[in-house]
């Protein structure tokens, strides 16, 4: 049975894809000669699920263990992140 529907985005950072492919530009569905980037994708079974944009998150959080879906923090100690950078906004408005 469906219980829902959910996305999942690669882990570019754990699989080391890097802007390796090569291919024309296109301009108005057309290629042409300017040659860009692009990154090319290595096989890696290892995905995220952002639980933070879904109306039924809690429905996916009941399915997996504790361990794959509790926050991870952007920092250790987010006070003094944030105070390091309201000091260095505080320098830059000082000197305009």
């Amino acid at each position: 049975d469906i219980q829902f529907k959910f996305n999942v985005q690669h882990d570019c950072a754990a699989a080391k894809c890097e802007p390796t492919g090569r291919q024309p530009k296109k301009q108005e569905h057309r290629k042409t000669l300017v040659m860009e980037s692009f990154i090319e994708h290595r096989e890696l079974e290892q995905h995220f699920i952002n639980l933070h944009v879904f109306h039924n998150a809690h429905l996916i959080q009941a399915l997996l263990p504790r361990h794959l879906t509790v926050p991870v923090p952007l920092f250790t100690n987010r006070c003094a992140f944030h105070n390091e950078q309201a000091a260095t906004l505080r320098r830059m408005h000082a000197q305009k």
